[in-house]
Order: structure tokens, then C-alpha cells, then sequence
């Protein structure tokens, strides 16, 4: 988990957390935006980073080093390793994150296609630990 956030520059988690806190904040698509755009991290942002922190634990602990870092490798290409499953997992997580952000924003934004991609590496990565347990 820490070389994704490394190798990353922890640019993903950062989206998630702005997204997060844009989405969790009451309001019209212009108060959403604005907190997106503000760099503090809110309560809903500690709390969507805790959550992708968790949940990919628990995908990733049960399996061995190897396992872990495949799943990792495919959670961040999609690679050719059980394809067709992870790539029904990220299209359903894109699916589910772009219809939700132009539900409440009107539209994605870099923050949003940011949040996307963590949220695809968990659901990919979870994925993956079904079918290798």
C-alpha cells in the first residue's frame, strides 16, 4: 500500500480525499467544487482515505507477497491476469464514480477521475482476492 501511495506521489489518494469531502459537503455543484478545491481535508475526505486504506488491506493481507503485488500490478493496468473479471470490476466502479460526480457536480473533474482510479484499485484488487482465496 505504501509504494502505490509512493509511486503515485500519493496523487490518487489526494482526489479521493477532495472528492470526498465535495461530495460530502451540503450544497449546490458551486460549494461542492469550492471544497474540492480547497486544500484542507475535511472529516469525509480522513474518512474515504481510511476506508480505500482499509479496504485494500483486507484484499491484499490474505495474500501472499506475490499475490499481492500481481493484484497490484492489475489494480493499476488492468493487466491480462484474470482480465476479464478485473476489468468488470473497473468498469463498474468507473460507471458507479462518473454517474455519481455528474449526479452531484454536474460532471467529472480531475479530483473526481482521481477518486475513480483509487476506488478501481480497491474494487479490482478485492476482485482479485476472491478469486485467488
Amino acid at each position: 500500500m505504501v509504494a502505490v501511495v509512493v509511486v503515485s506521489g500519493a496523487l490518487h489518494q489526494d482526489a479521493l480525499a477532495d472528492t470526498a469531502d465535495g461530495l460530502g459537503v451540503h450544497g449546490d455543484r458551486v460549494r461542492r467544487l469550492a471544497m474540492m478545491r480547497d486544500s484542507a481535508t475535511g472529516a469525509f475526505g480522513v474518512l474515504a482515505l481510511i476506508g480505500w486504506a482499509l479496504l485494500l488491506f483486507t484484499a491484499l493481507e490474505p495474500l501472499g507477497a506475490d499475490h499481492a503485488l500481481r493484484a497490484l500490478i492489475v489494480a493499476g493496468a488492468v493487466g491480462p491476469v484474470r482480465g476479464v473479471v478485473a476489468l468488470a470490476a473497473c468498469g463498474l466502479a468507473a460507471i458507479l464514480s462518473a454517474a455519481l460526480a455528474r449526479r452531484t457536480i454536474g460532471g467529472s473533474t480531475g479530483d473526481t477521475l482521481g477518486a475513480a482510479v483509487a476506488v478501481t484499485e480497491v474494487a479490482v484488487c478485492l476482485a482479485l482476492m476472491a478469486m485467488w482465496r
